[in-house]
């Protein structure tokens, strides 16, 4: 959800405002807006949430060799060995789904036919008017807050004595 976008983009929108005044509450409407839309597509999408088809060969080679270079760039910027051990872990994933041949195969036409049924229920519900609903909700939500919050600081503005 991040950034606002329907409060504006770039330097002089009222989402650069917010962020800059008040992170917290950014923060705090975005993560509400991405669990609200995550759970909108769970409830669309049904059993293919849960079920993503699996990468293929190519896929995975692409994603390991990524993944090896992204541990290499934080090796030498001298990453906690915390979060390498974490990259590791991913690096050993994606080897051993290489390995044991846990990908789909597009000349199997089960994997296939899986395939194209999900990417079609992810297109509907990018174009679904269940999606338009959450995101109508959540930006008149987020406007409210938004709104709020300008108040808020107007009342201070006008509520601090003057100096003189």
């Amino acid at each position: 959800m991040r950034p606002l976008t329907h409060l504006g983009i770039g330097p002089n929108s009222a989402d650069y405002d917010l962020y800059n005044a008040n992170e917290l509450l950014y923060n705090e409407l975005s993560e509400r807006g991405d669990q609200l839309i995550e759970n909108a597509k769970k409830a669309f999408m049904g059993h293919y949430y849960d079920n993503p088809p699996k990468l293929t060969l190519k896929e995975l080679q692409e994603r390991f060799d990524q993944q090896v270079l992204r541990r290499e760039r934080l090796v030498a910027l001298k990453a906690p060995k915390e979060v390498l051990e974490g990259e590791d872990s991913v690096t050993v994933q994606l080897h051993r789904d290489i390995k044991n041949k846990n990908y789909g195969v597009l000349s199997d036409p089960v994997y296939k036919k899986y395939l194209e049924a999900y990417c079609q229920r992810e297109n509907e519900w990018h174009n679904s008017k269940e999606k338009e609903i959450v995101l109508k909700e959540i930006y008149a939500y987020n406007e409210t807050e938004y709104n709020k919050f300008k108040q808020q600081l107007t009342k201070v503005e006008y509520d601090v004595p003057n100096a003189s």
